[in-house]
């Protein structure tokens, strides 16, 4: 049986990769470290939303309102496992040379 991931940790991980994605596709014809820049962007990314969400509840909280947003490290984790994948993929197909 596969392991069930929560819906929430999946968009993390998606819109990660898709992050990456579009860095990728938008640096690969300028360097050949685009893919490691395209992981640098959902790393980024990740690290921002949750620095993002946590202002957020602190401006919540500060005006008497509860916090609209769980801060979790698991979110930045999937998030920016979205730009490793795509990383990984990346490096395998130029190692294997497809």
């Amino acid at each position: 049986m596969l392991p069930c991931l929560p819906a929430d940790k999946a968009n993390h991980f998606i819109y990660g990769a898709l992050i990456a994605l579009a860095v990728y596709a938008l640096l690969l014809p300028l360097t050949d470290l685009a893919a490691q820049w395209a992981l640098a962007a959902s790393v980024a990314a990740a690290i921002g939303k949750e620095l993002a969400d946590r202002w957020a509840n602190a401006q919540a909280q500060s005006a008497g309102r509860p916090p609209p947003h769980g801060v979790e490290l698991l979110d930045a984790l999937a998030t920016a496992a979205g730009g490793f994948f795509l990383f990984v993929t990346v490096q395998l197909t130029h190692y294997f040379g497809a």
